[in-house]
C-alpha cells in the first residue's frame, strides 16, 4: 500500500511539473536576433574636410523577445559616427547606435567600426558651358546667349574634384522670350556626362541672357515695273511683260505685313525704237530680301501701226 502511494505521489509531481513548465514557457522564451539597416549620421567633421562615398545606412543588430522585436519601430533606431578627430585618409571610426527610449530591445552595430575616406576640401575655377535644348517659338530665331558669371568655383573633396570634366547650364529654348534673363542651375558632370557627387558650385546658378531675332517669314507679292522717259518720236510702248509677275520675299513678319507690291528699279526708255528686255532689281525695304530678280520686256511699236488698226 505504501509503494502505491509513492507511485501516485510521483505521478502527481510529474503532472504538476509539466503544467508549471507549460505555464511559464512564454516568460522564458529565448531572445531572438534581427538585423536591419539604420540611417547613419556623421558628426563633428571639420569644415576643411569632407567624406568620400560615405554610406547612407549601416547594419544594426536588435536582440530581444519575439514580442518586443515585432513592436520595434526601426525608423527610431539611428547610427552615428563621431568625426571630431578625423584626418585625411581611409581609417576606421567607432559606430554608436541610438535605440528608442524605454525600449526592452538591445540594439548594437553589426560591425563596431566603419572605414571612411576623408579628403581635404579643394576649390577649382571652371568655365561654365551653356547647353541649349529645344526650339524657340516659330516667331524667333536663337542667336546665342551670354552667361554671368562665365566661371564658377567647384568645391568638394580633392579626389572627387579631379573627376569633374564639365560644369553645364541647360537652357530650355522653348521658354525663352526677347529681353528676358533666366536663372539657370548648374550641373557638375564627369567625362561620361554623369553627375559628380559631393561637389557643389559657387555660385550654384548663373544668369543667362538669350539673344533672339524675329524669325524670317515669306510672302508672295506682285512686281510693279518702274520706268522713265519716252520712246523715240513715232514709237510707243505696246506692252510691258514681267517674268515672273510675282516674287517671294523674305523678312520679319511685321515688315512683310505692309507689303503687297514691290517696284523694280527705274528703267530709262528715252529714245527707244525697239523692244528692250533686261533683268531688273527690286526696290525692297530694309531687312526684306528676294531670292530672284524679275525679267522685264518693254515692247516698242511704231505709233502709226496702232492708228492703222484703229482708224
Amino acid at each position: 500500500m505504501k509503494v502505491s502511494q509513492n507511485v501516485l505521489l510521483a505521478m502527481l509531481s510529474l503532472v504538476i511539473a509539466v503544467l508549471l513548465r507549460l505555464s511559464l514557457a512564454p516568460v522564458f522564451q529565448p531572445n531572438r536576433v534581427q538585423e536591419f539597416e539604420a540611417k547613419v549620421t556623421f558628426e563633428n567633421l571639420d569644415e576643411k574636410f569632407a567624406l568620400v562615398d560615405a554610406p547612407q545606412t549601416l547594419t544594426v543588430v536588435a536582440t530581444g523577445s519575439a514580442e518586443f522585436l515585432s513592436k520595434l519601430d526601426q525608423q527610431q533606431v539611428t547610427a552615428s559616427v563621431d568625426l571630431s578627430r578625423a584626418k585625411p585618409g581611409l581609417k576606421p571610426y567607432i559606430v554608436e547606435v541610438q535605440s528608442p527610449p524605454r525600449s526592452r530591445i538591445s540594439v548594437s552595430p553589426k560591425f563596431p567600426r566603419v572605414r571612411l575616406m576623408v579628403n581635404s576640401i579643394a576649390t577649382k575655377s571652371t568655365k561654365v558651358e551653356l547647353e541649349p535644348s529645344g526650339l524657340p517659338t516659330s516667331n524667333y530665331v536663337y542667336l546665342g546667349a551670354s552667361i554671368a558669371p562665365t566661371h564658377v568655383n567647384i568645391i568638394g573633396p580633392e579626389s572627387v574634384i579631379s573627376r569633374v570634366k564639365l560644369v553645364r547650364a541647360n537652357l530650355d529654348l522653348t521658354r525663352i522670350r526677347p529681353k528676358e534673363t533666366f536663372v539657370v542651375p548648374l550641373e557638375v558632370l564627369d567625362a561620361d556626362g554623369r553627375p559628380v557627387p559631393s561637389v557643389s558650385t559657387d555660385p550654384s546658378t548663373v544668369l543667362v541672357s538669350p539673344a533672339l531675332s524675329a524669325a524670317e517669314a515669306s510672302k508672295r507679292v506682285l512686281v510693279s515695273p518702274n520706268w522713265s522717259g519716252r520712246p523715240a518720236a513715232g514709237f510707243r510702248i505696246q506692252d510691258v511683260v514681267i517674268e515672273p509677275a510675282q516674287v517671294t520675299v523674305r523678312g520679319a513678319s511685321e515688315d512683310l505685313a505692309r507689303l503687297s507690291v514691290v517696284e523694280t528699279e527705274r528703267v530709262d526708255l528715252e529714245g527707244l525704237t525697239a523692244d528692250k528686255t533686261l533683268k531688273v532689281r527690286l526696290v525692297l525695304p530694309p531687312g526684306v530680301t528676294a531670292p530672284t530678280s524679275p525679267e522685264v520686256t518693254f515692247e516698242i511699236k511704231v505709233a502709226s501701226e496702232r492708228r492703222g488698226r484703229n482708224p
